[in-house]
């Protein structure tokens, strides 16, 4: 059975997942879903919705800000943009200062969940290991709990995320948003990418 999609105006979630596709289209003026994925983000925030977005929607959106760019550059000495980046790794800087810039903006609309999802939250929530890790940096908490989450709980994300491939036909990426999506609780996504359509127990809001 697949997914339960619906339009930006239909009824709301409480909690709504942010796919990579649907936050380039929300910041780039030029994308031709743009106004609607304005608006939509904009009637999540007015009606007090919890967007989410994960490590993989903001890996998603920075290198496409990133390949965007270089392309740009590239574009003027008739290269491929990866030729170009090889050539001149310095001029992927102007690129990250916008990744900063946007990435900013984005906290104004989202929540960021941890790839490692409750399994991880839950671990460093542990009463002896946070007596354990106030002693220790934030730097050397993540690095002594994160190892201990993936030893700690046989299903991985990544388990999750291959049974999803496996049933759906997914690619690698897609597959994750949903289960970190779902690690969390929440069922409904939004997406431009068809392919979440093909998916049952999630809804998922399309323009």
């Amino acid at each position: 059975m697949p997914a339960i999609v619906r339009s930006f105006t239909d009824p709301l979630e409480k909690e709504l997942y942010w796919d990579a596709s649907f936050t380039i289209a929300f910041h780039e003026q030029q994308h031709d879903k743009h106004d609607a994925c304005v608006n939509f983000a904009t009637r999540l925030f007015l009606a007090n919705v919890n967007s989410y977005v994960s490590d993989w929607t903001l890996n998603e959106f920075a290198f496409y800000l990133i390949r965007r760019h270089l392309e740009q550059m590239a574009k003027a000495q008739g290269l491929y943009w990866q030729e170009f980046f090889r050539q001149h790794p310095e001029a992927i800087q102007p690129a990250l200062r916008r990744v900063q810039v946007t990435l900013r903006q984005l906290t104004a609309f989202t929540i960021w969940l941890p790839s490692l999802g409750t399994n991880f939250c839950d671990l460093i929530l542990e009463l002896q290991l946070r007596q354990w890790l106030q002693h220790l940096s934030v730097r050397e908490s993540f690095r002594v709990a994160a190892p201990m989450a993936w030893q700690t709980f046989a299903a991985s994300t990544f388990d999750d995320a291959l049974w999803l491939m496996k049933r759906f036909n997914l690619l690698p990426t897609d597959a994750f948003h949903i289960a970190i999506a779902q690690t969390f609780g929440i069922k409904a996504i939004v997406s431009l990418d068809p392919d979440f359509t093909r998916v049952d127990g999630i809804i998922v809001y399309a323009p």
